[in-house]
């Protein structure tokens, strides 16, 4: 469903990462209709998405400025901290939320937290229980975990990507771990 009106400044997201599944979810937004920037080391991978209604920002720094709410999905949490060191992160961060989508470890989303938290960022770290095809439909499971009212702010815009989205709870590591456990069991 798009949005006849045009995307409007509640509705702007950023999408850091754009494999497989950072592109699915960058396209699905830009489908809702919101107002997307997306930023990718290899910005070619970007094309499509550009072509679609995307913004490209030339930094990270760009990329963080110019939304309220940064979706991260990356190859793994060395990835993302390269990107998180990256001139102009720091400032940029402060004020913005930031849902983690990356596979990781509990301990990845506990220090992820105190790392999003002292440049003045919100945080939730989640996890993609699905296959890129497999997004955006009513039974896509997607599981996060972190502050209950960050959670409820970022909602509606996430329910873009996952139509069974389940809130773990404020324990941040909450998602992370079970993730590992149904892969383990997998």
């Amino acid at each position: 469903m798009t949005n006849p009106t045009g995307p409007r400044p509640h509705d702007a997201v950023t999408v850091i990462g754009l494999g497989a599944m950072g592109a699915t979810l960058a396209r699905l937004f830009v489908q809702r209709g919101r107002r997307v920037t997306v930023w990718n080391r290899t910005a070619d991978r970007a094309t499509d998405l550009v072509a679609q209604g995307a913004t490209l920002a030339p930094s990270p720094a760009a990329a963080l400025q110019a939304s309220p709410l940064v979706v991260v999905c990356l190859y793994d949490y060395a990835a993302s901290d390269a990107v998180w060191r990256s001139p102009g992160v720091d400032a940029a961060l402060a004020g913005r939320t930031v849902v983690q989508l990356t596979t990781g470890s509990p301990a990845d989303a506990r220090r992820s937290l105190d790392w999003a938290r002292s440049r003045g960022a919100a945080y939730l770290d989640g996890a993609i229980q699905a296959a890129p095809g497999q997004m955006g439909q009513p039974d896509t499971p997607v599981l996060l975990s972190g502050d209950a009212a960050v959670h409820a702010r970022v909602a509606p815009l996430l329910a873009d990507l996952a139509g069974a989205i389940t809130y773990l709870g404020d324990a941040i590591d909450a998602a992370a771990t079970m993730d590992l456990a149904t892969l383990s069991y997998v």
